[in-house]
């Protein structure tokens, strides 16, 4: 079994100290000036073969170690931390990746096997995991970056074990969602997918599944897509949801956004003209509509049992995934019928390991099919294919669109919300009759 060492830094201008806990024992070292090389090399002995788990230490923590092992001052690594941490912008006046910061700065990764639990829970500071977890207090750092730890080492050292403490505290409470991306880098013999961002892991299976199947590797792709990041695209509303609209409101909106141009400059999305309607109104409902999902704007609802006979709740598994895999939904640069063959064997696999009861792989699939769909809109990704995106949100919205009307022109039925997430999409829906008085 992999040993699991959950590590911390602190960083002044006159020290680093980091923090290490294994098997609940908590150790540290201080650095006043570079690391003894001998020393380092003991160290990292110890620390090769374990899997380092960190809060936000791949963007982070991990190039203060590589710092250290190579040899920087407290004085370099605090003055390396402050570029790595301030807002920084390419020449194109794009911010930064902390990578390309520390690129700069001719840091890299650590080498070790890491997991940032960063990447496993939304964005949201350890003080604030801390609080969920039910921690007695919350700690605050016990001293000034810019004026030095000092005297306050003893102080910091209690800090520093404290938010160590917390990170394996979570750690714990994330079991699940490590051991299903556990599950996935076994399922297709990747181990780095443990460590990777969610979506990361996705890119990899899918690119990895599309190599070994035409024989394109990841850097083709990648100038293939690249060709994307600067580029005006009419939007394409598929038949079938043409089909599907006529007689509904889902006819109108696309009356009025047929021959609407999405911009894009750099990557990034700068104009839609004309504009997009932000709402669309349905009978009683009002949906905030865009590029994204939809989304209905009712507050809080509720149906006295005299008026309502029947309440029903639909949901569609994996939505976003089943529309890519609708004719034209496939990254524009891939060969439709490879990404099809291979989406689709995720999406199968998903949903029977689901009905199974196999959560572990149900899980596993679901952050392959939810995230693929993501790095179609990731400018920096492969994947990147922005005409798939729009066409999938879109396309997503008016199905669900035209169907609302649809329900709520049929028998009286009122739709109380409705919602995208990618991974699914419901409505519920209430039919009213007025009990006899």
């Amino acid at each position: 079994m992999t040993r699991t060492v959950v590590y911390d830094t602190e960083i002044a201008c006159d020290k680093v100290i980091v923090g290490l806990l294994e098997d609940g024992a908590f150790s540290s070292w201080t650095l006043t000036g570079p690391a003894d090389l001998e020393a380092m090399a003991t160290v990292r002995t110890h620390l090769t073969g374990a899997r380092l788990v960190g809060f936000n230490n791949l963007a982070f923590d991990t190039y203060v170690l590589d710092g250290i092992f190579k040899g920087r001052s407290p004085q370099e690594l605090h003055a390396a931390v402050k570029v790595l941490i301030g807002k920084g912008t390419d020449a194109a006046g794009r911010n930064q990746h902390p990578w390309q910061k520390a690129e700069q700065l001719g840091l890299r990764p650590s080498g070790f096997s890491e997991i940032d639990l960063l990447h496993y829970c939304k964005q949201a500071s350890l003080k604030v995991y801390e609080a969920r977890l039910g921690f007695d207090r919350i700690v605050e750092i016990p001293f000034d970056p810019e004026h030095g730890i000092g005297d306050r080492e003893e102080e910091t050292l209690a800090y520093l074990e404290h938010d160590c403490r917390a990170t394996a505290a979570l750690h714990a409470a994330l079991g699940e969602e490590i051991a299903a991306r556990e599950t996935l880098a076994a399922m297709f013999e990747i181990p780095a997918l443990v460590t990777n961002m969610p979506a990361s892991a996705a890119e990899t299976v899918i690119v990895a599944e599309y190599g070994k199947r035409t024989g394109v590797e990841k850097a083709e792709l990648a100038a293939m897509a690249k060709r994307f990041r600067d580029c005006d695209i009419a939007i394409e509303i598929a038949p079938w949801v043409q089909t599907l609209a006529e007689g509904t409101v889902a006819a109108e909106v696309i009356a009025k956004i047929t021959g609407t141009t999405v911009k894009y400059r750099g990557g990034e999305r700068v104009a839609i003209e004309p504009p997009l309607p932000t709402t669309v109104v349905i009978g009683d409902l009002t949906v905030a509509f865009g590029v994204g999902g939809l989304h209905s704007k009712d507050g809080p609802n509720r149906a006295d049992s005299t008026d309502v006979e029947v309440v029903t709740d639909y949901d569609v598994s994996s939505y976003y995934p089943a529309l890519l895999l609708a004719p034209g939904g496939a990254p524009r640069d891939l060969d439709a019928d490879a990404f099809t063959a291979i989406y689709r064997g995720l999406l199968d696999r998903r949903l029977a390991a689901k009905a199974a009861g196999r959560k572990r792989e149900a899980d596993a699939l679901k952050l392959t099919l939810n995230s693929t769909f993501g790095k179609t809109g990731a400018p920096w990704s492969p994947l990147f294919s922005p005409i798939s995106f729009l066409r999938t949100t879109l396309n997503g919205q008016l199905a669900l669109i035209a169907l609302i009307d649809r329900l709520q022109r049929e028998g009286g039925a009122t739709v109380c919300s409705a919602n995208t997430d990618g991974s699914s999409s419901g409505i519920a829906a209430t039919k009213r009759q007025r009990s006899p008085q």
